[in-house]
C-alpha cells in the first residue's frame, strides 16, 4: 500500500522507516507547494503534484501531511539583557502544553538563565517522559531555573511591557509584582496549513488550524477519511510523541482494511442533477466528484458520511439519503429532530423515546420543519454542540434553517416560538430530562 507524505520540511527518515516497518510505502513531496490537487477517496486517491517542473499524479491509498506548527513564547518584549526584573515562563495556561513546547520553553529558559536572568518555569504539568527531557531539566535547575507546579495563575498587563502575575499551588500564593511574562502557545495560525488544507480539502477551524477543536480528530484524523495529519517539528526530543501518533494512523489504516465502512452515503439522480458543484463546494468530507461523462456530479461512498449536507443544498432535489428522515414518525403534540450522534445519546440517556432521528443536524430543511408543524404545535431541533459535530456544519446549517422558519412564521402572523433549537452533549441527558419531558 502507497501513503504519500507531504510537509512543509525536509521528511524525517524517521518517519519514513516508520512507515515502512508498517509495510507501506511512503511517496514523498517534501514540500505542499508542489502539490496541486488531490482526488478521489480513500484506497483509491489520485494526487497531483510538480516534480522537477512537471506535473505528475500518483495513485496512493492513504494521505500523511506533516504539519510543522507556528509557535511562539511570548505576548510581551523580552526582558533586555541584565534586567533585574525576573522572566517569568508560563506553560499549560489554556490548555495543555505539546511536548515540542515544553522542550523549547526549557531551551529558552536555560538560555536566559545563562546570561544572569532569573528565570522562573511555571507548569500544571512537569513533563519528564520523552527521552532528553531530564537532561533539560537538570541543566536548567544547575543553571538557575526556578521551576514551579502551579494549580492557578492570574495576570495583569502594567504599562512597562510587564505584568503583576499571581500563581498558586500546592503551598499557597506566589506573587511577581512585575515580570516578563513569556506565554509557552502552540499552534498558531499557519499558513502553510492553511495552503494545503485548501488543496487537500481539509477543514480548519476560526483560527486557521487543523482539526484541533474537534476532539474525535485530534490528533490524526481529518475530515476526508484516509487524510491524516501529524504536528511534528522534527526534534528527536518529541519523538517518541510522533512515534505515538504514527501508531495510531496505522491503527487506523488496519481498522479501515479489515473493518470496511458501513456508513450511510447519498444517493444521486443523474437527470435531475443540474452540474452545478454546489454538493461539491459544500460537502465537509470531499465526497462529491464530477462525473463528466454522465455531466452530473457523483459521490464518493467510500468518503461519504451520510451527513445530508448536500440533499440539503441541492437546488435541483437530485440529491437523497438512502435512509433519510422518517416523516411518518411525526407526533401530534411535539417533534423532536435529533442528531444520531450526540444529540441522540443525550436524549436516549434523559429516558426520551418520542423523536424523529437526523443524520446530521445537516440533513434539516425548511420542508421539513413546515411539514412538521402541519401536523404538530411544537418543533424542536436537537444538534450536537460545536465540539462534537461530526460533519462541521451540522450545528450551524440547522441554526440558519430555524432562523428562516422562524422568519416565515412570523411574516405569516404565526407563533415564531413553535420551533426551536437545542444544542446537546453526550453527558447533558440528566438536564435535559427536567425541562424537555413536561412539553412532551
Amino acid at each position: 500500500m502507497k501513503i504519500a507524505v507531504i510537509g512543509s520540511y525536509k521528511i524525517p527518515n524517521k518517519v519514513v522507516e516508520k512507515l515502512q516497518s508498517y509495510g507501506l510505502t511512503p511517496i514523498l513531496v517534501d514540500h505542499e507547494e508542489k502539490i496541486t490537487s488531490l482526488k478521489g477517496e480513500k484506497r483509491d486517491f489520485v494526487l497531483n503534484f510538480i516534480s522537477n517542473s512537471a506535473q505528475k499524479s500518483e495513485r496512493v491509498d492513504y494521505v500523511l501531511y506533516l504539519n510543522k506548527p507556528t509557535t511562539i513564547l511570548t505576548e510581551h518584549n523580552y526582558a533586555a539583557k541584565g534586567s533585574q526584573c525576573p522572566i517569568v515562563f508560563l506553560l499549560d495556561y489554556s490548555s495543555e502544553s505539546p511536548d515540542y513546547i515544553t522542550q523549547m520553553a526549557l531551551k529558552a529558559a536555560l538560555k536566559y538563565s545563562e546570561e544572569k536572568q532569573k528565570v522562573y518555569y511555571l507548569a500544571r504539568l512537569m513533563k519528564t517522559a520523552s527521552a532528553g527531557y531530564e537532561e533539560l531539566y537538570r541543566e536548567a535547575r544547575k543553571a538557575g531555573v526556578v521551576f514551579i507546579k502551579y494549580q492557578q495563575v492570574e495576570f495583569e498587563e502594567l504599562a512597562n511591557n510587564c505584568v503583576k502575575l499571581t500563581a498558586w499551588d500546592d503551598y499557597g500564593e506566589i506573587c511577581f509584582p512585575q515580570a516578563y511574562l513569556i506565554i509557552a502557545q502552540a499552534n498558531l495560525p499557519n499558513n502553510d496549513a492553511e495552503t494545503i488544507a485548501k488543496k487537500l480539502r481539509l477543514k480548519v477551524d476560526d483560527q486557521g488550524i487543523l482539526s484541533e477543536e474537534k476532539f474525535y480528530l485530534y490528533p490524526v484524523l481529518t475530515n476526508r477519511k484516509g487524510v491524516f495529519v501529524l504536528d511534528f517539528q522534527g526534534d528527536s526530543l518529541e519523538w517518541s510523541r510522533c512515534e505515538q501518533q504514527l501508531e495510531q494512523i496505522w491503527a487506523e489504516i488496519c481498522k479501515d482494511i479489515n473493518s470496511p465502512s458501513n456508513e450511510e452515503h447519498v444517493l444521486i439522480d443523474a437527470e435531475k442533477c443540474a452540474f452545478c458543484y454546489t454538493c461539491y463546494r459544500v460537502c465537509p468530507h470531499g465526497a462529491m466528484t464530477p462525473d463528466l461523462d454522465k455531466a452530473a456530479m457523483k459521490n464518493l461512498t467510500e468518503a461519504c458520511s451520510g451527513c445530508g449536507l448536500c440533499a440539503a443544498f441541492c437546488p435541483a432535489n437530485a440529491i437523497k439519503l438512502a435512509n433519510g428522515c422518517d416523516k411518518n414518525s411525526i407526533a401530534e403534540n411535539c417533534t423532536i429532530f435529533s442528531c444520531k450522534n450526540s444529540a441522540q445519546t443525550a436524549l436516549e440517556e434523559a429516558g426520551i423515546k418520542n423523536y424523529v432521528p437526523l443524520a446530521c443536524g445537516s440533513e434539516l430543511s425548511e420542508n421539513i420543519i413546515l411539514e412538521a408543524l402541519r401536523k404538530t404545535k411544537k418543533v424542536l431541533i436537537a444538534v450536537c454542540v460545536d465540539e462534537a459535530c461530526r460533519h462541521f456544519e451540522g450545528k450551524n446549517h440547522a441554526g440558519n434553517v430555524v432562523k428562516n422558519v422562524q422568519a416565515m412564521l412570523k411574516a405569516a402572523g404565526m407563533d415564531e416560538n413553535g420551533v426551536a433549537l437545542i444544542e446537546l452533549s453526550p453527558a447533558m441527558g440528566a438536564g435535559v430530562s427536567k425541562f424537555l419531558k413536561p412539553s412532551i
